[in-house]
This record gives structure tokens, C-alpha cells and sequence, in this order.
């Protein structure tokens, strides 16, 4: 019945038998194989004689795992988990699991494989589509998921991928595919005090980034102090039609390689950030893309966080809208480098005292802070209007490093009650300052005024005259 994989195992039992009955769970592993066409429940489930369902693993482990379980895949899809201790429909996994001694790992994996067991399994190639939602449930235990796809987007209604809850929930996910949809649902769901932790390339719908299907949308949500997190610095996220979602103090962790992720829900956030959850983006190369006008790229609210040291982000944006970075309610967004990409620029918006403070290359539509919200931009180039209401405050940087043309700011406006300035790292250009009271063509200096040539940098913290005034600076 216990077959041994590692030959390493394999030579320590026959050299070591007399030690092998007290000490066999603490150093090797028991593996277990399963084969969707040609296996059967009544096997021994040896690679010779494969069970046929998943669950058959939940009759041999004990309620108190102290040992390294395996389950072998091999290719197939899989519709039924079997029944064994769980839903026919829902893979529901449940145990306690507790080190006594040496270094193994106390876990049960699975583990999708090539044919015969051979190789690990290809995108696709192994299949846990059980017809109904969650398809996983986990509530206790340390489980692995390696090189196998989850769902397929079979069902009719709206479905859930890995479903995590419980602080002794622990779920590792290694070159994971997921094909689920909803409207508002998740692929990856941690939450209650559970964590998930990524590996490898993670597809959530990855086949979607530039097809629109409808019902097609999960996300990956970490709510209640729950955490996803990678752990793979050479890793690669994909999803096609979703968001990274952390709410009730809920965090994501990137830090892999890269990051795509597209939404084509209506009202639907790349990055939804709220009620003080938080999302780290350190070193992570991310794209976003919102392919509806009423998407936001980036949406933080109610004491939300996103931490973006060492990250590059860029904003792909549509003909349609500017891509919207919005920020209300008491939330920030620090560090990192925004790219914008596309047939149109970017809006920044902070209010009731959020803070922005990256760098931003590209066209930059409209920048606005309202209610003690702050914005300070590094730029390359200076945006095409700024608006600063009931204490808002921006401050643009423009940075010769990031400067990819000669600097002409087409216009700057600002409100009677707020503050604008302006200044730029490069000493050695000098600029002149305009300013009137429309944008009409002509109309600059001769109907308004110049200021002198000034250099580095300029502000004004009341306006010359007018209660509404717009400002234009071009390089001498």
C-alpha cells in the first residue's frame, strides 16, 4: 500500500530497517496515486494500482497528520472527488497537523504528473473540475496544489476557486491554473487569519486579457486578516478578467517578476484596496489594464494601503477613459514607478486626506486633490491640469531623468482656496511662468501676465488677481 518515490527514501528503509518502524514518518514521505480513467477506489493506490478520486487520500489520513503525505495525478480531468469524507462536488480539506521532531514538512500535496506518472504535468493537462463552488475548500491543515489546472469554466453559475479560511489553514499553490467564473468572485480567496502562498507562474483565467467573456471574473481577495503572498521572486501572475481584492485588514503580497492583470467588469478595479487592507507591490513588474470606461486601474478607500517600493506599474489605458489611479477616505499609495501606456493618460485623484507619492512617466490628463488629499508626482512631463480644492495639495517634481522630451506644460489650474507649485531637479533649464483666466488660444500673458524666468522651481500660494486662474509653463 505505502509505496516509496525517493530513492533516497528507498535506500535508507533497506539499509536502516531495524530503524524503520520509529522513525519512517519523520523522514520519508508516503505517496499515493491516482488515475481518473483506468484507477479504482479499491486499489491500493500504489503507481501500479491507482485509486480514481482525489478524496480517497481523506480514508488514510489520520485526524492528526504527523508526516508528509503525496498524491500523485495523472492526467484527466477530474468531475467527482470522489465522495470520500467530502461533497462529491467540493474538495473539503480538513485536518490537523502537527511536527513531532526532525524537519519534514508535515503536509499533504497534490501533485499533477505527466503520463504514467512521469513528469510533471503541462497547463491543462490534469483537471479538478467538480461541477459546483468552491471547488476547494480548505479549513485546517497545510495542503500543496502543484501543476494542475482548477476548474474550467463548465459551470453554469457563478463558482469560487480555492476557498481558505481559519489562522491554521495554510495552502501553498506552485504553477497553478485556474479557470473559474463569476460575477464578482474569486479564484483565490484567503481569509479569517488563512494564508496562501504562490509559486511559480499562477493563471486565473489567463486566456482573457484581450477576449471579453461574460460570467468570466475572479479575483484574488485576502479579507479578515487574511494574506496572499508570493514566494517565488522569479514567479509570474496572470489574470485575465479580475482584480487583487484586500479588505478587513486582508493583505497581498507580490514581490515575483511580474504581474498581469485585466478587468473587464464594469465598475471593477485592477487593484481594489479598502477598510484598511493592503497590497504590496515591492519589485514587482505590474501591468494593468481596466477594458471598460467605467473601470479604475487603481482604487483605494477607508484606510487603504499599497506599498510599491522597487515596483515598475504600468497603467494600459483605452481610448475611451484616462486610466484612474482614485484615492478617497484616509488611504495612500507610496513608492514605485507608473508607466502610462496607451491611447490616452492618466487621473490621479486623492481626497479626505489620502496621500499619492510615486513617480509617473507618460501623459498625465488630470491631477486633483480635494479634501486635504495630497499628491506628489515625479514626472517627466507636468500633467495637462491640476485642481486643488478644500486644502488639497500637489506637488509635481518634474525630473530630468525621467524626462523623455523637452518639458512644455500645457496647463496648470488651481482653485482659489488651494496651492500650487511646481518645481523641477534640473538647474540648468529655466522656464517662464504664464497665467490668465481661461485657456483660450492667444490669451496667455496678453490677457493675464509672465512671470519672470525662473529656475528650478515655482510656486504661488495666492492668485494674482483673479479667483480661478490657470498657469502654463514653457522652457526659455
Amino acid at each position: 500500500m505505502i509505496q516509496l518515490r525517493d530513492p533516497f527514501c528507498t535506500a535508507k528503509a533497506l539499509l536502516a530497517l531495524f530503524f524503520l518502524i520509529g522513525a519512517f514518518s519523520k523522514v520519508c514521505a508516503i505517496d499515493y496515486y491516482v488515475n481518473p480513467t483506468t484507477g479504482n477506489d479499491g486499489n491500493a493506490g500504489t503507481m501500479g494500482s491507482p485509486w480514481q478520486t482525489v478524496s480517497k487520500i481523506l480514508d488514510v489520513l489520520p485526524e492528526v497528520v504527523t508526516t508528509q503525505y503525496r498524491v500523485f495525478l495523472a492526467p484527466g480531468t477530474y468531475t467527482s472527488t470522489g465522495a470520500h469524507g467530502t461533497p462529491s462536488n467540493v474538495l473539503s480539506l480538513d485536518r490537523r497537523m502537527r511536527r513531532e521532531g526532525g524537519t519534514i514538512d508535515v503536509s499533504c500535496y497534490f501533485i499533477g504528473t505527466g503520463p504514467s506518472f512521469v513528469g510533471d504535468a503541462a497547463p491543462g493537462e490534469v483537471v479538478l473540475d467538480f461541477g459546483s463552488t468552491p471547488l476547494v475548500l480548505i479549513n485546517g491543515g497545510t495542503w500543496y496544489f502543484q501543476y494542475v489546472q482548477v476548474g474550467d469554466r463548465s459551470y453554469g453559475n457563478s463558482q469560487q476557486g480555492f476557498e481558505v479560511y481559519g489562522t491554521d489553514s495554510l495552502v501553498r499553490l506552485r504553477d497553478v491554473r485556474i479557470r473559474t467564473g463569476s460575477l464578482s468572485g474569486s479564484g483565490i480567496i484567503a481569509s479569517r487569519g488563512a494564508a496562501v502562498q504562490l509559486y511559480g507562474t499562477i493563471e486565473i483565467n489567463e486566456d482573457l486579457h484581450e477576449i471579453e467573456l461574460a460570467s468570466s471574473f475572479a479575483a484574488i481577495t485576502a479579507s479578515y486578516n487574511g494574506s496572499v503572498k508570493y514566494r517565488d521572486p522569479g514567479g509570474s501572475l496572470s489574470i485575465g478578467n479580475g482584480t487583487l481584492s484586500a479588505l478587513y485588514y486582508g493583505t497581498i503580497e507580490l514581490g515575483c517578476d511580474t504581474a498581469r492583470i485585466t478587468s473587464w467588469n464594469r465598475q471593477s478595479n485592477c487593484l481594489a484596496i479598502n477598510d484598511s487592507g493592503r497590497i504590496d507591490l515591492h519589485g514587482t513588474t505590474t501591468t494593468l489594464k481596466a477594458q471598460h470606461v467605467d473601470n479604475t486601474l487603481i482604487g483605494l478607500e477607508d484606510d487603504g494601503h499599497i506599498l510599491a517600493e522597487g515596483a515598475d506599474i504600468i497603467l494600459k489605458t483605452i481610448s475611451g477613459a484616462p486610466g484612474r489611479v482614485i484615492m478617497p477616505k484616509a488611504s495612500d499609495f507610496m513608492g514605485g514607478t507608473l508607466q502610462v501606456d496607451g491611447p490616452r493618460g492618466a487621473l490621479f485623484s486623492t481626497s479626505s486626506d489620502s496621500a499619492i507619492v510615486c513617480a509617473v512617466s507618460g501623459v498625465v490628463e488630470t491631477v486633483v486633490a480635494d479634501t486635504s488629499g495630497y499628491c506628489y508626482l515625479l514626472a517627466n512631463q507636468a500633467p495637462g491640469s491640476t485642481t486643488e480644492m478644500r486644502n488639497g495639495k500637489i506637488d509635481i517634481q518634474i525630473s530630468a531623468s525621467l524626462k523623455s522630451e523637452p518639458l512644455v506644460i500645457e496647463s496648470l489650474s488651481k482653485s482659489h482656496d488651494g496651492n500650487v507649485s511646481l518645481s523641477w531637479n534640473d538647474v540648468s533649464l529655466s522656464y517662464t511662468v504664464e497665467y490668465n483666466t481661461n485657456v483660450q488660444d492667444g490669451a496667455w500673458g496678453a490677457v493675464g501676465g509672465v512671470w519672470p524666468s525662473m529656475e528650478n522651481s515655482w510656486s504661488n500660494t495666492a492668485s494674482p488677481g483673479a479667483s480661478r486662474m490657470f498657469y502654463r509653463v514653457k522652457e526659455n
